[in-house]
């Protein structure tokens, strides 16, 4: 935690991804911070296990939740989605492909190994096939 007086500048310099603009827009007040960003982030969180292991994911949303609410047809992909991230070992998929194959079959659009990624978030790829 930092504080910054009035009429104060303050400079964040850091590679290209690491987070500067997330940092300010955060500040700002321009975005809150996501719930596994804080469970990550912060310390009173920092003794859990899944925390100390990296283990800490956001379940895809988009463009509904896949296994909260609404309830619709997300849930189908949800639930894969929970089999290869607890028990990637047996159930051995590819959710690039699964997520591919859905949106196509289900909302008739076309998405990019890219597009699958970024809809899988910090979930991809599952804990032990990093």
């Amino acid at each position: 935690m930092f504080t910054v007086e009035h009429g104060e500048f303050v400079c964040i310099i850091d590679a290209n991804g690491c987070g500067k603009t997330t940092t300010l827009k955060t500040v700002l007040g321009l975005m809150k911070p996501t719930a596994d960003e804080i469970i990550r982030t912060d310390e009173k969180w920092s003794h859990i296990s899944a925390v100390k292991n990296g283990r800490v994911y956001t379940m895809p949303n988009a463009p509904f939740a896949w296994c909260d609410r609404p309830p619709g047809v997300n849930r189908f992909l949800g639930v894969q989605w929970i089999a290869n991230m607890l028990y990637p070992d047996r159930y051995d998929v590819d959710m690039v492909e699964e997520v591919k194959n859905f949106y196509s079959l289900l909302y008739w659009v076309d998405i990019t190994d890219d597009d699958a990624r970024e809809l899988l978030g910090n979930s991809y790829p599952p804990y032990g096939k990093q």
